[in-house]
Formats: C-alpha cells, structure tokens, sequence
C-alpha cells in the first residue's frame, strides 16, 4: 500500500461564452507531498486527479475559523481506492482549521489547499444579499438569502438550495435559520468566488451546473450535481449571477439536473424577490419553483 496525504480552495470575473468547447480533467499528481498526518491508500489511487493546482494560497484564512471543506468524505473516498472524479465528496463545515502552504488541517484530516473554503471573519450581510455558508441546522454547502438583517452579523436566511414548496412545507420554509458569526460569505456579480453559482461547458458540449469552490486567473473548481468534483477552463465557463434582474414574462434558461437548458423557451410566470425564487413554465406547462441561481437569461 502506498502511503498518500491529505490535502485542499479559494477565488476571481465573468469572460462571455466562446465555442462550447470540451475541458480536460486529467490526473495532475501521483501522491500530494505534505507534512502532517497520512492515510492508506491503494496505488492505483490518483489523490488529486483535477487539472487545478492543489496548494493554492488561501485568502482570508486564519487559524480556528469557520471552513468548508469535504474533509470527511475526501480521505474515504481514498482510503476505500475510490476514483475521486465520481465520489460524491461532500463539503461540511468545521472551525477545526490549521492552514498552511499547499496543505491545511481541516477537522482530522490534511487537506490539498484546493478543497478548502475558508470563511473570513467580521462580514455583515443585508437583507436580499446572497450567501455561502452551510445549513445550520442541518448541514452540508448551502447558498441562502438574507430575510432578516435585524443584526447583519448574524442575519436570517432562507436556504436556496433546499427544497421550497407552495404550500410552505417545503424544507426551505421549515428550516429558517439565524446563522453564527463568521459564517457566511456575501457573494457578489461579477467574482469568481468560493459559492458563485456558474455553468460550465463540457466535453459533451452541455452547460453544468456548479457552485465554485476555487477559481485561479484561468481554472475554475467547481462543486457540481450530486456533489462531484470536476475542473474546467474558466473560459468555458460563465458566472450565472445572483442578482440579475429578473421579471415576470423574461424568458430564460433554467437547469435541471445540473445541467442548464440554454434555450430559453421558459418564461417566468411569478417571482419572489425577497426569498429568491422564481416560477417558470414552458408551453403552458404547470409552472415549478427554482431558486434564482437555477434561472438565468445570461445565455
């Protein structure tokens, strides 16, 4: 058995679409050089298989604060001999957090820089401000919306990537949450940030679905469906903005599956601004709720 260690992310700006072109996701190392604690891992195991640097720098990152990072399900995936680029790697939050060069302690494991998200202290959010931070009273990656911003530092949200309902059962409206201090970030048009939502052009000319977990000046890692890991040429990609100016009759393209359909053949039937949702329908069709990261009239 080889020995390998554990290692993980951060950061960037919108470019328009070019030819849908493919993107490479080819192995980039046979083993992630470090100095902290090892796991067992089968040699035919690749423990960064992304075409992304793995020991990026880490802004904004300091020793005990809040981090997003898949640190449980990535040494697992490695320890079972798992091919990383279909493992499901969940990314969970923790202030259990080291940070070094190339390489930072997250929870117990060593983690690749690239695979981190570190949460900056002392952010303030109003209400309709977009967010990164985690279901707190659950948990795994969550973008939400500010409701309430009576105290901008901990502000209540509403969780766009859980379900919402008519009715209001769904889990969207069933777990409002106050979030912590420290933990969140206000994600903003136009940056390629840790939790901007973009759509990314694959080898089979389809437009993905992701939320970034780090960008570099030419390379986007992105969280995509089902919580898989892939990276792409940020020239193949497009940021889907946050707070595009969407109104009831625009028609738009909206994902599904994560996959985005770029036609635009759906029109948006109703919209609710302060939660961040918006009904579209197609033909007629009965209309279904997205969040407003799921539409865009970006393409």
């Amino acid at each position: 058995m080889k020995k390998v260690l554990l290692l993980a992310a951060a950061s960037a700006m919108a470019v328009a679409f070019g030819s849908c072109n493919g993107t490479t996701n080819g192995g980039s190392s046979d083993s992630i050089q470090g100095d902290s604690a090892t796991v067992e891992a089968t040699p035919e195991v690749d423990p960064f298989p992304w075409d992304f640097p793995s020991d990026i720098a880490l802004k904004d990152a300091t020793d005990g604060s809040w981090a997003l990072s898949c640190y449980t399900f990535y040494p697992n995936a490695i320890e079972d001999g798992k091919d990383l680029t279909t493992s499901t790697l969940i990314f969970y939050s923790t202030d259990k957090t080291k940070y070094g060069e190339g390489t930072s302690q997250i929870g117990d494991a060593n983690m690749p820089n690239s695979l981190v998200i570190p949460i900056p202290a002392d952010q303030k959010a109003k209400k309709g401000d977009v967010l990164l931070t985690w279901w707190q009273s659950g948990s795994g990656l969550q973008r939400a919306i500010v409701i309430d911003d009576a105290d901008p530092s901990q502000p209540k949200v509403q969780y766009l990537d859980l379900s919402f309902s008519e009715d209001g059962t769904g889990m969207a409206q069933k777990f409002e949450d106050q979030l912590k201090p420290n933990s969140f970030i206000v994600l903003k048009d136009g940056e390629w940030t840790p939790g901007a939502q973009v759509a990314c052009c694959d080898e089979n000319n389809n437009y993905k679905a992701g939320t970034i977990i780090n960008a570099t000046d030419d390379k986007v890692l992105v969280l995509g469906f089902a919580d898989k890991i892939k990276a792409y040429d940020k020239s193949n990609c497009k940021l889907v903005p946050a707070y595009e100016s969407l109104n009831v009759g625009d028609a738009v393209s909206k994902e599904f599956v994560g996959t985005y359909n770029t036609s635009k053949d759906y029109k948006i039937t109703k919209i609710d601004k302060t939660l961040g949702r918006v009904w579209v329908a197609k033909d007629g069709s009965d209309p279904e709720i997205l969040n407003i990261l799921q539409v865009t009239k970006a393409f």
